[in-house]
């Protein structure tokens, strides 16, 4: 989770600096063009019952939460924002979470790998 908030506080800062430092920098009241990096996901929506991602997501994170306890809600929110970011959340890009969220855990005999490996539905 500190890796992962190190590295949000460094890009905000970064992207700050660079808006503050360009010429051409958009007003504050104008609207940026719409890309990946401007949709924002309902991260707690995917993961409502119902929802085509509910099951995996939830199983992942009670995997996280057995591995690092009650900090793994904020901390499964935080690396589903960066994936969601990253993928377009679907089942298909659902492997690209696992390494984001082993970066989460001291996992030196692979128990939580195979735990959420073993989670994923098959390709």
């Amino acid at each position: 989770m500190i890796n992962l908030t190190l590295q949000l506080a460094l890009n905000n800062s970064y992207q700050d600096s660079a808006i503050e430092s360009s010429p051409s920098a958009p007003a504050v009241n104008e609207q940026p063009a719409a890309g990946p990096e401007t949709i924002n996901i309902d991260t707690l929506a995917l993961m409502a019952a119902g929802a085509p991602l509910a099951k995996p997501l939830n199983d992942l994170q009670d995997a996280l939460a057995h591995c690092i306890g009650p900090a793994a809600f904020p901390v499964f929110q935080d690396i589903l924002s960066v994936w969601c970011r990253q993928h377009i959340p679907a089942l298909a890009t659902l492997k690209y979470l696992l390494p984001l969220l082993e970066r989460e855990v001291e996992d030196s005999n692979n128990t939580f790998h195979n735990t959420i490996k073993d989670l994923l539905p098959l390709e």
